[in-house]
């Protein structure tokens, strides 16, 4: 089992229990957790010279407040942003140069929502099956940074398997 005296004392605190000094002194932690945000875009097939409306929606899942939230967002070179269309629900946000950012703090179970829409670079061939991906770097301030991406394709190909069935 674990004793008391398998923690070391921190000499000068008080531990009004006891009475006593040089009491055990621990910081518990609760962080945050934004790893629950999701990305969406408002279509998944696109033609070139369409405009996509994206959404983040960011969550903290965690048990502790996030009080340095930041996205960035850096828009592939097939998208060019669409000015004026940016918009959080609460938070800093920003564009430059085709990088969206946002910073804010979100407590436990609270959300933000990070909306803006770009244009598909009309010099794509609308006959060749392009993927476009976007994604998003979210960093909760306590763990590392991770990614969420949303995906819509110009001409995507369909394949057509046949379906067979047994008897059984």
């Amino acid at each position: 089992g674990t004793r008391s005296s398998d923690f070391p004392a921190t000499p000068g605190a008080y531990d009004p229990t006891l009475g006593s000094w040089d009491a055990f002194v621990t910081r518990l932690a609760f962080p945050p957790n934004l790893s629950c945000s999701t990305k969406q875009a408002s279509t998944i097939q696109v033609t070139p010279g369409q405009t996509i409306t994206y959404t983040l929606n960011l969550r903290n899942c965690g048990s502790g407040d996030a009080y340095q939230a930041r996205v960035t967002d850096t828009l592939p070179i097939s998208l060019t942003y669409q000015a004026g269309s940016l918009w959080a629900s609460t938070g800093t946000y920003g564009e430059a140069g085709g990088v969206i950012t946002w910073t804010g703090s979100l407590t436990v179970e609270a959300s933000a929502v990070i909306r803006f829409s770009a244009v598909v670079s009309p010099s794509l061939s609308p006959t060749e099956t392009v993927a476009i991906i976007n994604v998003a770097q979210i960093d909760d301030g306590w763990h590392a940074p991770f990614t969420s991406s949303a995906v819509v394709f110009i001409n995507p190909r369909q394949v057509f398997l046949p379906l067979v069935l047994r008897n059984r």
